[in-house]
């Protein structure tokens, strides 16, 4: 998956099958959604609803979040 962080919405966001379509949607996402920042993420197949939370600080370290308010 390619997603804009500021998307939404079916908006910014393409599904990557192979390597050969990556350039073109992020390209497409890039356009959709000028000047936000663009992530790479793996497609979870058949999950209903999966939300993760991260904390992450300038020197690359990162932790998830166990729980959720």
């Amino acid at each position: 998956m390619i997603k804009a962080s500021e998307g939404g919405g079916g908006k910014g966001i393409r599904m990557v099958d192979n390597a050969e379509n990556v350039q073109t949607a992020f390209r497409q996402v890039c356009g959709e959604v000028p000047g936000s920042p663009i992530f790479i993420m793996k497609l979870s197949k058949n999950s209903r609803h999966l939300e993760v939370q991260l904390l992450a600080d300038e020197y690359g370290d990162a932790i998830a979040l166990n729980g959720r308010d």
